[in-house]
């Protein structure tokens, strides 16, 4: 594995005396280079659990696994695999995972994160050398990060991308080198001037009298040419550099858009899942309340054995559950935020609806698949390449126009012979005429070429423009969809809440038993998982209708330009 550095260590618990399972030890990993990357392959429930990804990769020397948590309770266990030094490194060794470990979803990250993480929860009991690799470390613009219970700004986050997110950056260079080129065009229209000199020595050359020997020779020569016509070739060629430099500006657009749309898209899903969690770690507590109560009626008698095991087997079920899909889901959007910002794992993620809620109920359809079709960059970008096509189809057409140059010259030679000295000056102005009479029929087949792409980029523009359309209808009846369910199922909820209620007064009265109050329990948790879902679901709608259109950047440019929270 290229500029891998092998670590291996085993942390066995939080506070006890570390094991280690290699002759490596904890100092390694905490005194790499903290810019270097590492592959974070999971974090575990269980500590054991870290075997199956030795397996999995079938080697045990390159993996470094630790546990982490404020107590028993909240033990985890974080496994990385290896170091590098690029993040290039890093990815080709991604892509060569077991599927297995690829479906998992494993990322990369700076090493620092991992280091700040273990010293927060071990002791660093010795220091070593730093292992040395060769080769200079990449300077790069430093990431935001986000310490424990610190609010990812959602405006903020959204600048920070833009300025920093590789892609995005890539796009900024591509604008400045078509301005760049289309700058460099001004010059076609002015004239160019050429300056040269040549001087020598020469043996045995003798005139054709062969009375006198040539020694020496100079000239100087300046020439100054001036295109009067050919053919508008240089209007053309300045138009389309032009119109190059147009679609670079609205590529631009919809890579940001893309970007900020799927930022948005993690930062809600990143909201709704934390807020589903949380609302899991509560049924837990009341799960645990209830079982504790069967087991107090079970000892009294008063609760028959297979009723308690199944309250026992319903709360087992629960905290699997649990485990596979609030708590897993939660940290797969964590993960997936982390591709834009620089959060860690351990912090404390503080976000609220507030700060991303926009409102379009003055939006129409008709308004907004007008909007769409004169705005949307995929549409201006399409339209674009019309005139690309169409600018090229012309410069196709100047090889049939003749060449006119105005050429002035100014020539002065200084021969050196035995016995003699000549200067010759010359001043020469001329207009200078050329034209292609027959080249095989090159430049026909050529313009039959470039007709057809022009009527292809004509029929392209016109499947962008049914695609935008099509996506703005479905995003916006998706959006009065969810908003409809939404409100239906606030009215669920309520009724879920009372019929919950009720039975917590028939449990009271002895009218019901555990397993009956636990299934009301259980039917208005899954009222309120839905009610998070819908409400989270029916923002990320709206946001899709201004991705439809074209207009995220636009709608939120002045809060990000200024970092104003709404």
């Amino acid at each position: 594995m290229k500029k891998l550095i092998i670590l291996v260590f085993v942390c066995m618990s939080i506070n006890a005396n570390i094991l280690y399972k290699s002759n490596f030890d904890k100092e390694i990993f905490l005194d790499i280079n903290s810019s270097f990357y590492t592959i974070d392959l999971s974090t575990l429930y269980y500590y054991d659990g870290y075997v199956d990804f030795v397996e999995e990769l079938n080697n045990d020397k390159d993996i470094f696994v630790f546990e982490f948590g404020n107590n028993e309770e909240s033990k985890f266990t974080k496994v990385l695999y290896g170091a590098f030094k690029d993040h290039k490194d890093a990815l080709i060794v991604v892509n060569n995972l077991p599927l297995r470990l690829k479906n998992n979803k494993p990322y990369i990250s700076k090493m620092d994160k991992f280091q700040k993480l273990y010293k927060k929860f071990h002791k660093k009991n010795s220091i070593i050398m730093k292992p040395s690799i060769d080769g200079k470390t990449n300077m790069e613009v430093e990431k935001k990060i986000y310490n424990k219970k610190e609010r990812i700004e959602f405006f903020d986050s959204i600048k920070y991308i833009l300025e920093t997110h590789p892609e995005i950056q890539e796009q900024v260079a591509v604008v400045a080198a078509a301005q760049n080129e289309k700058d460099e065009q001004n010059s076609l229209f002015l004239p160019t001037v050429d300056f040269s000199y040549t001087k020598g020595k020469v043996n045995s050359i003798e005139d054709s009298t062969e009375t006198s020997a040539k020694t020496k020779f100079s000239s100087k020569d300046v020439t100054a040419t001036w295109n009067v016509f050919n053919g508008f070739a240089d209007q053309n060629h300045y138009k389309l550099i032009g119109y190059k430099y147009d679609s670079s500006i609205y590529n631009k657009q919809r890579i940001i858009d893309e970007f900020i749309y799927k930022f948005i898209k993690a930062y809600i899903e990143l909201i709704k899942t934390k807020e589903i969690c949380n609302l899991g770690n509560i049924n837990l507590k009341k799960y645990n309340e209830y079982v504790n109560k069967t087991k107090l009626k079970q000892k009294y008698g008063m609760s028959s054995l297979s009723n308690s095991m199944s309250i026992f087997k319903k709360q087992i079920a629960t905290q699997i559950n649990y485990i596979e899909t609030n708590e897993k889901q939660y940290l797969d959007a964590l993960y997936e935020i982390q591709n834009y910002i620089e959060v860690g794992d351990n912090s404390e993620i503080l976000m609220s609806q507030k700060d991303i809620d926009i409102n379009i109920d003055n939006f129409k359809l008709n308004d907004l698949l007008i909007e769409a079709v004169e705005l949307h960059p995929k549409a201006l970008k399409a339209n674009i390449e019309i005139y690309l096509a169409k600018q090229k189809l012309k410069k196709e057409n100047k090889n049939f126009m003749p060449i006119v140059d105005f050429v002035a010259k100014r020539s002065e030679t200084e021969d050196t012979y035995v016995d003699k000295e000549e200067t010759v000056k010359e001043t020469t102005i001329k207009v200078q005429t050329k034209i292609n009479l027959f080249n095989g029929g090159k430049d026909y087949y050529a313009i039959k070429r470039k007709t057809n792409e022009y009527k292809q980029k004509q029929f392209a523009y016109q499947k962008v423009i049914r695609q935008i359309k099509y996506d703005v209808k479905t995003s916006f009846n998706s959006y009065k969809t969810l908003k409809e369910k939404s409100l239906l199922m606030v009215k669920s909820l309520a009724n879920s809440k009372k019929s919950y209620m009720a039975a917590k007064y028939d449990f009271e009265f002895a009218k019901i038993n555990e397993e009956g109050l636990i299934n009301a329990m259980e039917s208005f948790q899954d009222a309120q998982i839905k009610d998070i879902e819908f409400k989270y679901d029916v923002i990320l709608a709206k946001y899709k209708i201004l991705f439809s259109i074209g207009n995220v950047y636009n709608r939120l440019e002045n809060k990000i330009k200024n970092r104003i929270k709404k």
